[in-house]
């Protein structure tokens, strides 16, 4: 596994899997990675794949910034994350949710990194976390 700091790039075989995280198992051992949910939706993982991962070393996993699925080309992944150009508001959470299909039922509570609000869609009425990179229903 090479490092830099908190960046790592390693390689291995998925384990196991869970949502938009799996176990890679590599040389050094096993490690957690977080692909984020908008990727998971886009690739197909599965246990016994070959990937190669390079991303940011966190305390509990890596949050994977490029993933290579066997010899296919990197792609790269998207994340809730500090790291963006303009300032999580309401009102930027709000349009988001509304462009994903929501409508907002009431107040909207701030958390740390996302927005919680109560929500319908189409006819069901959902709780729903708003994140940078998409709304979660809970």
């Amino acid at each position: 596994m090479k490092h830099d700091d908190a960046h790592v790039q390693t390689s291995g075989t998925v384990t196991e899997i869970f949502g938009h995280r799996f176990v890679l198992e590599t040389k050094e051992g096993k490690v957690l990675g977080d692909i984020g949910p908008k990727t998971a939706d886009k690739v197909s993982l599965k246990t016994g794949m070959k990937v190669d991962i390079e991303g940011e070393r966190k305390p509990s996993e890596i949050k994977v910034a490029r993933i290579s699925i066997g010899e296919a080309d990197p792609i790269s992944t998207q994340h809730d994350d500090k790291h963006f150009d303009t300032e999580w508001t309401a009102d930027r959470a709000r349009a988001l949710a509304e462009a994903e299909g929501y409508s907002i039922i009431g107040e909207m509570k701030a958390k740390k990194k996302h927005f919680e609000a109560k929500a319908n869609k189409g006819s069901h009425n959902l709780d729903i976390h708003i994140h940078r990179d998409g709304v979660r229903e809970h």
